[in-house]
């Protein structure tokens, strides 16, 4: 990585503690090909290629670290989650051309005051605005970098009052908050109990009815996307101490949103135990 060689800090810190030298490319959690052509990105995202420019983060740290952190994030959750993140780091960070005039710091010293610095104005101006909420991806990752990379200019303890931060939810979670009587959530007395009533009168015996009834009390119970319980197979539902005495039921919950993974690549396990699901309807 040829571009990172303006700082004699950083290939010395690299060195130093021994840390993982940036691939040309690596396979994400999708299991698709990012590539390295030039100073560029080419992440797989869902339906498209998220091209990301190294470069436009200015200071050869910055640009190492957040390299790292798109690798992380495209290996652990998602590649448009990875492009999501970078890409919003520079658009809120970048404020007062912050990232242009951090090309000259090749000092992980100098860069720690400056840094911290941009984040207060970052934090003030969107309380500002209203649009706080906007800090979540970058104050992520930052205090992913203090934890990993605190010699590169990242204060611990900056992070840690970071995360303490208490950041409102964007606008995708507003008609939830504000009880939309549209996009809301269901109303508990109007709507879930004639659904909870329906589920109790329904007695239809095709497979298909049962299907149904369990697909609407996994969802009452569990809250999640129906869509969510679309893949379920009969062996999802299993006893977790495999004891025909006393078994402790549980359900595998099929999560959706992944990109290129199946439906049935990852899971979340719930307990039977202490949420019984009544689906038979008598």
């Amino acid at each position: 990585m040829s571009f990172f060689s303006a700082s004699p800090h950083l290939e010395q810190l690299v060195a130093d503690n021994d840390w993982a030298e940036i691939p040309e490319e690596f396979v994400t959690r999708e299991g698709r090909l990012a590539k390295l052509i030039g100073d560029k990105w080419h992440l797989p995202c869902e339906n498209l290629y998220g091209n990301v420019s190294i470069r436009k983060y200015g200071s050869p740290i910055l640009q190492w670290v957040v390299t790292k952190y798109m690798i992380h994030v495209a290996q652990v959750i998602s590649s448009i989650s990875s492009y999501n993140s970078v890409i919003e780091i520079h658009a809120v960070l970048g404020h007062r051309d912050f990232f242009t005039k951090s090309f000259s710091c090749v000092d992980p010293e100098l860069l720690k005051p400056a840094l911290i610095e941009q984040f207060e104005i970052l934090i003030l101006r969107l309380k500002e605005e209203r649009k706080l909420w906007r800090a979540y991806r970058p104050i992520r990752w930052y205090i992913w970098a203090a934890e990993n990379y605190p010699e590169l200019g990242f204060c611990e303890q900056y992070a840690s009052d970071l995360d303490c931060m208490k950041i409102p939810g964007g606008p995708k979670g507003e008609a939830v908050r504000s009880q939309d009587p549209e996009q809301g959530p269901l109303h508990p007395h109007l709507e879930v109990s004639l659904i909870v009533d329906a589920l109790r009168r329904d007695v239809g015996q095709e497979f298909e009815h049962y299907q149904q009834r369990a697909a609407v009390a996994i969802s009452k119970t569990y809250g999640r996307n129906p869509a969510n319980y679309i893949a379920l197979r009969e062996e999802d539902v299993f006893d977790l101490v495999d004891d025909p005495e006393e078994p402790e039921w549980a359900v595998k919950l099929p999560r959706i949103k992944k990109g290129f993974r199946s439906a049935r690549s990852d899971f979340i396990v719930e307990s039977l135990v202490t949420k019984p699901v009544s689906i038979s309807g008598r």
